[in-house]
């Protein structure tokens, strides 16, 4: 392999496209030389596969070359790719890397927990937490009040980030958490609520959306996701059973449910009056499925009913923090609980269950 001359051959863009079945590559090449022979090789990998060859053709390099290539769209993962373009140069081989991801309804990182109100004199915050290690992600770029951040990944589970070199000194000294990262350069963030976006370093926004400040109403106490690897909204945030959980799990966190039971209900028991709640689960891998959950008392009387608002790879969850419809905490019992999902205007689950609510 070639090291100590200039390449000819220059890669002048790459670009990914989405069709309803497949990603558009699009590869530009320059030849600043000769006409040269290449051989272009186009290589996957995602959570199923590993380096599988998608594409491996040679051709004529004269002044410039444009080729598009159509590859397999895999739903509900991050897919790397990994373009390799090899020619001979001065009787020298000259092997070019270059590297891209295609990301569907994946979250290989989240935004985590937000201090954005923090008591006076201590600084703001967010924590990103990792689900998926990949190592080619080796970087994020966190977007707060128009302004942006890169922040470079580690093996950490979690990464901090916060305005000042000063702010991450104290944040590391005053939590004891000297092990994981933080970095500096964040934005301030408005008390009103604001839109934060989360990219990786192809381009491809992991997630968008605005926190509340309804979800955490007392200066000093910060806000929370509950389940990692779902979609942010009202349902999957809240506010912290602690002052804060920074550099480790969150105290509102629910562990997702696995893909092998279709229906899970986790915990059966709970209780409101120690701030519980249980996560009602249905697995079905096709988008735009319909779930409820009536709740009702030992008598048959209705106290509630609730939809789904969270979904990611196929789990449809509704969260039950143990009130009734006035928003108020049912008294310890059994509660029956009637389950129905429905897809394209068809009945797909239709059952009866249980939960108890304890003191």
């Amino acid at each position: 392999m070639l090291h100590n001359q200039a390449s000819q051959v220059h890669v002048n863009e790459l670009s990914l496209i989405e069709s309803e079945s497949s990603i558009l590559h699009t590869i530009s090449l320059i030849n600043s030389n000769v006409p040269v022979d290449i051989r272009i090789q186009l290589f996957e990998t995602n959570d199923i596969l590993l380096d599988h060859v998608v594409y491996d053709h040679d051709f004529t390099l004269l002044d410039s070359l444009e080729i598009e290539i159509n590859s397999p769209k895999h739903l509900n993962t991050y897919t790397m790719f990994t373009y390799k373009i090899s020619y001979f140069q001065n009787n020298e081989m000259i092997v070019l890397f270059k590297k891209n991801a295609w990301l569907h309804n994946s979250l290989p990182w989240v935004i985590n927990e937000i201090m954005y109100n923090p008591l006076t004199s201590e600084p703001e915050w967010i924590e990103l937490k990792m689900n998926n290690c990949y190592p080619v992600l080796d970087s994020l770029i966190l977007y707060a009040n128009e302004d942006s951040v890169k922040i470079p990944v580690t093996t950490s589970d979690y990464l901090i980030v916060t305005p000042t070199r000063s702010d991450s000194l104290w944040l590391q000294t005053h939590y004891n958490i000297s092990d994981i990262p933080v970095y500096y350069g964040l934005a301030s963030l408005s008390n009103l609520g604001e839109e934060l976006i989360l990219k990786d370093k192809f381009g491809n926004q992991i997630e968008r959306f605005s926190y509340n400040p309804n979800w955490s109403k007392t200066k000093g106490i910060s806000i929370e996701r509950k389940f990692p690897q779902i979609v942010a909204n009202d349902q999957n945030w809240g506010s912290c059973l602690e002052t804060n959980t920074i550099g480790k799990q969150n105290s509102l966190f629910i562990e997702t449910p696995h893909t092998g039971k279709t229906l899970n209900i986790n915990p059966r028991v709970f209780s409101p009056y120690r701030s519980e709640q249980t996560s009602i689960s249905f697995y079905y891998l096709e988008n735009g499925v319909s779930f409820k959950a009536i709740i009702f008392d030992i008598n048959g009387i209705k106290i509630n009913e609730l939809h789904c608002n969270l979904y990611n790879q196929g789990q449809y969850i509704i969260i039950w923090d143990g009130k009734d419809q006035n928003k108020k905490n049912v008294l310890p019992g059994i509660y029956p609980v009637y389950l129905e999902a429905g897809y394209k205007g068809k009945n797909i689950l239709r059952k009866k269950d249980k939960i108890i609510i304890g003191y």
